[in-house]
């Protein structure tokens, strides 16, 4: 019994012909988590002996059709599969947001279509891989994109990938960083040297736009020679 796929809006047409003599009976019915039901006609569903015709086919048609088919010397059942198909549609928000360094982001992907996709992340085209709490996959099959304390590293372009065993969309959605002002994170200690030896001082600082480094000696610009650069 593989399943039969149908778009939205199609015909489907679902067949079960026998033979026997008497010629035989049909009887169509539907299996749901309800129970099962027998299928009746109306404007837009017609049973024709062994041939189920549904005209316009919606996302609640989906499910396991039974024909029933039987006469004085016997009877036999046929399980029909469907799947409906409902083109996914999907939309990232915010598309684009800036967020302050140590601030915390948050992105949402909204997915309709059926059947119901798998959803994934990526990160300037790399998947996106949770990290020490910091970085969680959240919501309903995972549509939600929470990232904690951003970091310089966490600028870029975001997608959000859906897929199911018929299709697959993505959106898109840029973190950009806010303007941070500078912040030493490493800097030189005092020391004393010997004449002669070389010496090298060291500075790291965060901020956004990247921090810019200006030298000085007691004060006054650092002369640039073959003896003292940056």
């Amino acid at each position: 019994m593989s399943p039969t796929p149908i778009r939205t809006g199609e015909t489907i047409v679902l067949s079960c012909i026998s033979q026997g003599n008497p010629p035989p009976m049909y009887l169509w019915f539907r299996e749901s988590v309800t129970g099962t039901d027998a299928i009746v006609n109306s404007e837009r569903i017609h049973a024709r002996a062994g041939v189920l015709i549904i005209q316009s086919a919606r996302t609640e048609d989906a499910g396991r059709y039974v024909c029933h088919v039987n006469n004085t010397a016997g009877s036999e059942r046929v399980e029909l599969e469907v799947t409906i198909i409902n083109s996914l549609s999907i939309h990232l928000a915010p598309q684009q947001v800036t967020i302050d360094l140590g601030k915390d982001a948050k992105f949402q992907c909204a997915v309709t279509g059926q059947p119901t996709p798998t959803i994934s992340w990526a990160k300037d085209g790399l998947p996106v891989r949770e990290s020490a709490g910091r970085i969680k996959v959240l919501g309903n099959g995972g549509s939600t994109l929470h990232i904690s304390s951003i970091t310089r590293d966490d600028k870029g372009m975001f997608q959000c990938f859906a897929k199911n065993d018929y299709e697959m969309v993505q959106a898109t959605a840029e973190l950009r960083l806010g303007d941070a002002a500078p912040q030493l994170v490493y800097k030189f200690i005092e020391q004393t040297i010997q004449p002669g030896p070389s010496v090298s001082l060291k500075c790291i600082a965060t901020g956004n736009p990247t921090p810019h480094f200006t030298w000085t000696l007691d004060g006054f610009p650092l002369p640039q020679n073959d003896r003292a650069y940056v």
